[in-house]
């Protein structure tokens, strides 16, 4: 299945799994963080961040692409 800390890409722009949720039948909740977007801080790079459901053969499409 999915990991945590692999790069997915959604809506044309990358993303890093940050967590995996809850799981149906056809979904999973992916609580993830844009490589590229975000907003440099005092305390460094804070990349924008989404919590989405992405379909299932998605996922097992990037795991088997790699």
């Amino acid at each position: 299945m999915f990991n945590i800390d692999q790069d997915i890409k959604l809506d044309g722009e990358d993303w890093t799994v940050i967590n995996i949720g809850a799981t149906t039948e056809t979904e999973t909740f992916l609580h993830c963080a844009n490589k590229t977007r975000g907003r440099h801080q005092a305390n460094g790079f804070n990349p924008a961040q989404i919590g989405c459901w992405v379909n299932n053969k998605t996922l097992e499409t990037r795991v088997a692409n790699g």
